[in-house]
């Protein structure tokens, strides 16, 4: 019994040097912080969080830094000013282990609150707080106009560079202080987005938070006391997934409209618009590519290959699952063929948010056509219906 006891003891000692290791990494050299205190390590389940109090000077920023061990999935990091409820001044939910949450002071000495809390699990958890630089003067805005719309434009234009919209500008109507309006916006994994807001000059104190689809789970808050919130700025947001994400807009101070809009990085789209062209069938003169270069001749409508030919070998009933880049505003087919062996495929196509766009019905090549609204990364799951052997799938640009 003393042998396993020392044994297990042993085990989170690693555990925990290697957590600590990870946060130290993320505050010291990523942040270039300068640590508070000693690192916590402790272990922690959904109702009992690691917390920390501590003292911010005005003018300075506090990062907490948070790693998971084995046994959690997701953390919680938040931070609030002591003794306060309602909404925090920071919330991440961090997915995969490693979380940061930051906040900076006003003009004035608050106490906070951090709280590190498994959103589902239980094991050991390593914590610390970091005393890092101050956002440049420039990160301060002022703006004369009082027209929310006119606010918004000029937040875009000091925080939006190298991001395109994905929604319009939206001008809700007038809100009175401690209410909000929640709206949904899609988005998708593989991409950073950021969420500019901007109130009237009513408007002393507007917050945003952000939540996942499913889970509910906040994903992001931005409850610093100003009039011009903003999600994906301060620290990158980018969604692990995919669907309509829930936006929620409180006026914490004033009253009067506010203005928002949602803006993604545009270097996806960049890459779309140099997306390579492949001859048909690949390069090979093997019996799949004959099959494939033949059913192009009948339903490829001359297209041009956009991905090079995905060749593999299925089990029965087995399926494999291809990424290809499309644009909007076009027409694609995706082809397969197989050996003998495999008597029957079929196709599916789904857009970035999972959703089901074509299929292909089951014969020994089939096809499947689909024309994009959006721009991005669809998924063609190709399974072996019946029999078993070498397989291969290619998409084809078509015009609409």
């Amino acid at each position: 019994m003393l042998l396993c006891v020392g044994a297990s003891i042993g085990v989170a000692q690693n555990e925990d040097a290697s957590l600590m290791l990870a946060v130290a990494s993320a505050g010291e050299h990523d942040a270039r912080g300068t640590r508070i205190g000693s690192m916590r390590h402790e272990e922690v389940r959904p109702g009992r969080p690691l917390t920390f109090d501590t003292t911010l000077n005005p003018s300075e920023c506090l990062l907490l830094v948070a790693q998971a061990g084995q046994g959690i999935r997701d953390l919680d990091l938040t931070i609030r000013r002591l003794g306060a409820s309602g909404t925090p001044l920071s919330r991440v939910t961090a997915r995969g282990g490693l979380g940061q949450a930051r906040h900076c002071a006003g003009a004035r000495i608050e106490r906070l609150r951090f709280l590190v809390a498994s959103v589902a699990g239980r094991g050991r958890v390593v914590a610390a707080i970091y005393r890092v630089a101050a956002p440049p003067p420039s990160q301060a805005i002022v703006i004369d106009s009082t027209s929310p719309l006119e606010r918004l434009s000029a937040l875009v234009e000091r925080d939006g560079a190298r991001y395109a919209p994905i929604t319009p500008p939206a001008l809700e109507p007038a809100l009175e202080a401690g209410t909000f309006i929640e709206r949904t916006v899609p988005l998708a994994p593989g991409r950073c987005y950021r969420v500019f807001a901007a109130g009237s000059a009513g408007v002393t104190h507007l917050s945003i938070s952000i939540r996942a689809p499913r889970s509910d789970a906040e994903l992001q808050n931005d409850g610093a006391e100003l009039a011009t919130p903003t999600l994906g700025v301060l620290r990158p947001l980018c969604p692990a997934t995919a669907g309509e994400h829930h936006l929620r807009f409180q006026v914490e101070a004033g009253s009067g409209r506010f203005a928002w809009r949602v803006y993604a990085q545009a270097q996806r789209a960049a890459a779309v618009a140099r997306l390579q062209t492949y001859a048909v069938g690949g390069d090979g003169s093997g019996y799949v590519p004959s099959r494939l270069r033949s059913r192009h001749r009948v339903v490829g409508r001359g297209g041009l290959g956009v991905i090079p030919l995905a060749e593999g070998a299925l089990r029965r009933s087995g399926t494999v699952e291809v990424p290809v880049e499309v644009r909007a505003g076009r027409c694609y087919v995706a082809i397969a063929a197989g050996v003998p062996s495999v008597r029957s495929l079929s196709l599916s196509v789904r857009d970035t948010f999972g959703q089901e766009r074509a299929t292909g019905a089951a014969a020994p090549q089939p096809h499947a056509r689909f024309c994009p609204s959006i721009a991005g990364q669809w998924t063609v799951r190709v399974k072996a219906e019946v029999g078993y052997g070498r397989y291969g799938m290619q998409v084809f640009s078509q015009p609409r």
